[in-house]
């Protein structure tokens, strides 16, 4: 679905990309209820009339970031799924070196994806868990059933539990690099504490571990 109006699309760069931002970071630090559409115009530099030429509300607009950011990640995604001559293991250590990654370079879109899911707008939550979610379960799904058939995978796990309970350790991770509550849980879960949450390398090694042990066959 489209929520972006032709004027806007025929924009130079420079100037979508100043609204993105400014929406990207008003949405993220209030939220989609408490942001206000006049700060992400004065932020953008531009009039408010403008935005809603490019936009026909504040919905539309937070739809569409949500979409543009979600586009970004398939596309990661469908590159590591399609990646001939990779394993399953490598295909997984890929996919949360980009989640970690994503973590660093982009949290306000982090912090935008947890505003989605304590969004009070139900219809809203549940057009975007629909939009994001098809394809990250299509693709784990697919990593997992494909590596069955290799004899990586273990035969006994059901491909799409499999698949969903992996999400929810990506997303589990995504969520405690945000700030506040979540960061100070993942803190006292981790045995050394923030120096480990803060070195990429321990966390991915530490999570491969318990993830080889779930899903993978044990090797020669």
């Amino acid at each position: 679905m489209k929520y972006s109006s032709p004027r806007f699309d025929r924009l130079d760069e420079e100037k979508k990309q100043r609204i993105i931002r400014a929406a990207i970071d008003e949405f993220a630090n209030l939220g989609f209820e408490a942001a206000n559409i006049n700060k992400i115009a004065r932020k953008a530099h531009i009039s408010v009339g403008s935005l809603y030429k490019y936009f026909k509300s504040k919905k539309d607009l937070f739809l569409y970031v949500i979409q543009l950011s979600s586009d970004l990640i398939e596309e990661e995604l469908r590159a590591v799924n399609e990646a001939p001559f990779m394993s399953v293991e490598s295909k997984i250590e890929k996919v949360l070196r980009i989640i970690l990654r994503t973590n660093r370079q982009q949290a306000n879109l982090i912090r935008l994806y947890l505003e989605l899911t304590s969004s009070s707008n139900n219809d809203m939550t549940k057009l975007l868990s629909f939009n994001l979610e098809t394809f990250s379960s299509q693709c784990y799904r697919q990593i997992l059933a494909n590596g069955q058939a290799t004899g990586e995978v273990r035969a006994d796990i059901d491909p799409a539990m499999a698949a969903f309970h992996l999400d929810n350790i990506f997303l589990a991770l995504q969520y405690s690099y945000v700030g506040g509550y979540l960061y100070e849980r993942y803190r006292i879960y981790v045995k050394e504490g923030i120096d480990s949450i803060e070195n990429d390398e321990f966390v991915i090694a530490e999570t491969m571990k318990f993830l080889q042990g779930a899903l993978l066959n044990a090797k020669d």
